[in-house]
C-alpha cells in the first residue's frame, strides 16, 4: 500500500525518499530480499537528491552500505560510507554518525585491518558519550570485544563483552545477546587454549602470542605455506609436498628448491621468538615441519599436534 501511494500520488520527493527507505529496511529484515532492499534504497537516494534534502539522503546511503556489508562487498560499502560521512559533516544526526562509524569498524574488522577497526569503533563510542543510545552502545561494545579478540588482547575483549552483557536485558535485546554470547565463546576458547599462534582463515590474519598481529597482505604464497604447517603441527612435509600444496605444481629441483628455501626463511623471520627457544619451523631429514610444541588455533579451534617423534 505504501509503495502504491508513493508511485501514484503527488507527494513531496522528501516524503517519498523516507517511505522508500523504510520499505528498504523492511526488506533487509527478510534475509532473501537484499536485492529488493538495495533497489528501495537506491530509489530513496534518487528521490532525496531530487528534493535537495541532505537529511533525506543520509539514511538511504547508510542503508545501501549495510546491504553491501551483509553481502561481503566491503569496498563498495566503504564508498557509500565515505559519501555519507561527507554529508554528516554538515548535519546534526549523531545517531546515524555513530552507526556509520560502527559499520566502518565491522567492515575493517572483517577485512583483518584491526587498527582501523578499533579507531572507527572508538569514534562511535565517543559520539555515544555525548548522544547516548543504548542499542548502538551495546553493538559498539560487542564490536570492540570482537576486534580486541582478533588482536589477541583477550583481557580487553572480555572486559567490553562482559560490560555489554551486564548492560542489557536479554529478553529485550535477543539479537544483541546472541552476538555477545558468540563473541564471549570465542574469547573463552582463546583463553583456554592459550595458543602461541592463532590463525583466522577468513581474514588471513595471524595473531602471535609474543609478536601480536602478523598480516600477509598480498603475500599469498607465504600465507599458504604457513597454513600448511599450522594445520598439521609436527607433520613433516617434503619438498614434493610443499610444491604441490603451496605452489600447486609438481616438484622440480631446479624450480622449487630455491623457492622453498627462501619462503621458509621469510616465514621463520616473521615467526622467530615464538615457541620453545624461538624454533617454529624445523628441518627434518626429508623435509620441514612445525614444532609440535607450538600451540596452534585455527578459527578459534585448537589444532592437535602429532604425538609421534620426528
Amino acid at each position: 500500500q505504501v509503495l502504491d501511494i508513493v508511485q501514484t500520488k503527488d507527494l513531496p520527493a522528501r516524503l517519498k525518499a523516507r517511505a522508500m527507505y523504510i520499505l528498504g529496511i523492511c526488506s533487509c529484515y527478510q534475509a532473501t530480499r537484499h536485492d529488493l532492499a538495495m533497489n528501495r534504497f537506491r530509489e530513496a537516494i534518487d528521490f532525496a537528491v531530487s528534493s535537495d534534502d541532505k537529511e533525506a539522503l543520509a539514511s538511504p546511503l547508510y542503508g545501501a552500505a549495510t546491504v553491501l556489508y551483509s553481502r561481503g562487498r566491503y569496498e563498495e560499502a566503504l564508498k557509500e560510507l565515505s559519501r555519507l560521512e561527507i554529508l554528516l559533516s554538515c548535519l546534526a544526526m549523531p545517531e546515524l554518525s555513530a552507526t556509520a562509524h560502527l559499520l566502518r569498524a565491522m567492515i575493517r574488522r572483517n577485512q583483518g585491518r584491526l587498527e582501523e577497526a578499533l579507531e572507527a569503533a572508538w569514534a562511535a563510542y565517543e559520539t555515544l558519550k555525548h548522544h547516548p543510545h543504548l542499542v548502538i552502545y551495546l553493538h559498539t561494545l560487542c564490536a570492540l570485544g570482537t576486534i580486541y579478540t582478533g588482536k589477541g588482547d583477550i583481557s580487553c575483549a572480555k572486559l567490553y563483552l562482559e560490560l555489554a552483557e551486564r548492560s542489557m536485558k536479554r529478553e529485550e535485546f535477543p539479537r544483541i545477546a546472541r552476538l555477545v554470547d558468540e563473541a564471549l565463546l570465542s574469547v573463552k576458547k582463546c583463553s583456554a587454549a592459550e595458543a602461541d599462534l592463532c590463525f583466522d582463515t577468513r581474514t588471513g590474519l595471524l595473531i602471535s602470542l609474543t609478536k601480536g598481529e602478523i598480516r600477509f597482505d598480498g603475500q599469498f604464497i607465504l600465507r599458504d605455506l604457513l597454513r600448511v604447517f599450522l594445520e598439521s603441527p609436527g607433520k613433516v612435509f617434503s619438498k614434493d609436498d610443499l610444491a604441490r600444496l603451496v605452489w600447486r605444481e609438481d616438484y622440480k629441483t631446479e624450480v622449487h628448491d630455491n623457492k622453498i628455501y627462501v619462503t621458509i626463511k621469510r616465514l621463520r623471520k616473521l615467526l622467530e621468538a615464538d615457541g620453545p627457544n624461538g624454533d617454529v619451523i624445523l628441518r627434518a631429514k626429508n623435509g620441514y615441519f612445525l614444532n609440535p610444541k607450538v600451540r596452534v588455533m585455527i578459527d578459534d579451534e585448537p589444532v592437535k599436534a602429532l604425538s609421534e617423534e620426528i
